[in-house]
């Protein structure tokens, strides 16, 4: 029989984290296992986890280990076929939505991520929810679950990265491994977006120096010069709109810093994990045949794909997260 793990990694964020457990407890099909790694919070979590939730399993970092590191230590801890992944601040919304994941994964044994509909506020949209499921090239990092033997297979996060755009790179080893990642959109999170250690700057810093890090562990020559030529164009323009210009010198001196450990990792993809990457970026991929044989895309679908990324980088919602945040679909 199928089990389910369910992983939060939580710092300093005892009343979101609570509400989390509280709604999660509400499903239908409850987890059979709860982990929370406490990142080494200024007050320990554990009593408040335990009073919510008193089978779960709190482990406590003496140091801060950082988002990615903490989720790879739930990983490897995990005993659930299944892991779910949820931000402290992050809740399902619909009492069979637990359920509905399981029995999508148990219906395709090639998923190895599928990665929900988020919406991102205080509260949950009312519009209607009319997306259908497609294969995707990422996945969103607050709000998914994972198939443990997949996990078992590639390995966890790269702890390197410490804080931010571990989605990507993962998504990138899953792809290279023949896995599948799914968007799932009839599984509704709603993403709370606590504030408390929400610091632009810092997202901004740690985002552009694992950018480039995650280009350089897996992009094949030559294509690792277009990539690095266009994530530095963005990162560059948007220190100058923004002045960032504090957050992108550390950004800059960190991606240094670390470059020897990032070349030892070094695993370029694959031709044909290439080919799947920008069939995924650019096409609607909906059938398991398409993502296993994508289809060959044109420069001019890349370019196109660039161009809107490059653009939707500058929507000032991606980096200025000290504000309250509105309701919308992430």
């Amino acid at each position: 029989m199928s089990t389910v793990t369910l992983l939060i990694s939580a710092r300093n964020r005892p009343g979101d984290l609570c509400y989390t457990l509280r709604k999660t407890r509400e499903q239908t099909r409850v987890p059979d296992e709860v982990i929370v790694i406490d990142d080494c919070s200024d007050a320990p979590l554990a009593p408040h986890v335990l009073a919510e939730w008193p089978t779960a399993r709190v482990i406590r970092n003496e140091t801060n280990m950082g988002l990615v590191a903490s989720r790879s230590a739930g990983m490897r801890l995990a005993s659930g076929t299944y892991i779910l992944t949820l931000d402290d601040d992050s809740n399902l919304t619909h009492p069979d939505d637990l359920k509905v994941a399981v029995e999508r994964l148990e219906r395709e044994p090639e998923l190895g991520i599928i990665s929900f509909k988020v919406y991102t506020g205080p509260e949950l949209s009312q519009q209607g929810n009319h997306e259908r499921e497609r294969y995707v090239a990422s996945f969103c990092g607050c709000a998914n679950m994972m198939r443990a033997s997949m996990v078992r297979s590639i390995g966890t996060f790269f702890d390197p990265l410490f804080y931010y755009y571990e989605e990507t790179e993962y998504s990138l080893r899953a792809l290279a491994g023949g896995w599948r990642i799914l968007r799932f959109p009839d599984v509704v999170v709603l993403h709370r977006m606590a504030m408390a250690g929400r610091q632009s700057d810092r997202i901004f810093g740690f985002s552009m120096r694992n950018a480039l890090w995650t280009v350089v562990l897996h992009y094949p020559f030559p294509r690792i010069l277009m990539e690095l030529a266009w994530k530095s164009g963005v990162f560059t323009l948007e220190t100058l709109r923004g002045r960032r210009f504090a957050a992108a010198w550390w950004g800059l001196r960190s991606l240094v810093g670390g470059l020897p450990t990032v070349l030892r990792a070094r695993r370029p993809m694959s031709r044909l994990a290439l080919r799947r990457l920008d069939a995924l970026r650019v096409r609607t991929i909906a059938s398991a045949a398409e993502f296993d044989d994508p289809p060959r895309t044109q420069l001019r679908d890349r370019v196109r794909w660039l161009r809107h990324v490059w653009w939707a980088t500058f929507d000032s919602r991606v980096w200025d997260t000290e504000r309250v945040v509105k309701p919308r679909d992430a």
